[in-house]
């Protein structure tokens, strides 16, 4: 259960890194780094709230 709710609020934040990826570079990543990127962002997040 926990990880549905996990799932279901960094999918649309994933999404929307993955399309800003893919427009920037022109061409497809070869692995993909847009879970670090959401970390790294949810991280911050975190630091603001605290």
């Amino acid at each position: 259960m926990p990880f549905k709710f996990l799932l279901s609020l960094s999918e649309p934040l994933l999404e929307t890194v993955r399309k800003m990826l893919n427009q920037d570079s022109g061409r497809k990543l070869t692995i993909d780094v847009s879970p670090f990127l959401v970390m790294i962002v949810l991280y911050a997040v975190y630091g603001l709230l605290k």
